[in-house]
């Protein structure tokens, strides 16, 4: 993928709602031990990915909420179309970082409790979850 500054830069990586402030119409972005050099779709990507979690109708939501989130974004960066179809990409990408960061803490509690049947059944409950967020909301974007 290119690297180009149009697409590429610096970029938080960890833009949800307990990461961030509105105030008098401003939006504050923090906590920004997270942040890398990345696609800025990832950063779009993200805050789709918290926005639609836990959603009825993700597509629907999806639709709605990306016209209005790419219309505030166009106004402090550009982004260029070809991106967009890459968001489920991207989903796809958050969705493993979430899964290697939280599942051995998880796996681990589970254990410690319940011991090791209760694990794969857990692991097969997450990634059943996840599987259908990523499709869902990636569904919108190959259409």
């Amino acid at each position: 993928m290119p690297k180009d500054r149009a697409g590429y830069g610096l970029i938080h990586q960890d833009a949800h709602g307990g990461n961030f402030f509105i105030k008098d119409g401003a939006i504050t972005l923090f906590d920004f031990d997270d942040c890398m050099y990345g696609w800025f779709i990832y950063d779009i990507a993200m805050v789709l990915f918290y926005a639609a979690l836990g959603k009825e109708d993700m597509a629907a939501f999806t639709k709605t909420f990306m016209g209005d989130f790419l219309q505030g974004y166009a106004q402090e960066n550009m982004l260029d179309p070809p991106w967009l179809p890459e968001i489920p990409h991207f989903l796809k990408l958050r969705e493993i970082d979430l899964y290697a960061i939280i599942h051995p803490v998880l796996m681990s509690k589970i254990s410690m409790t319940l011991g090791a049947p209760a694990i794969w059944l857990a692991a097969k409950k997450k990634s059943k979850r996840m599987y259908r967020l990523s499709n869902l909301i990636g569904g919108h974007w190959n259409r």
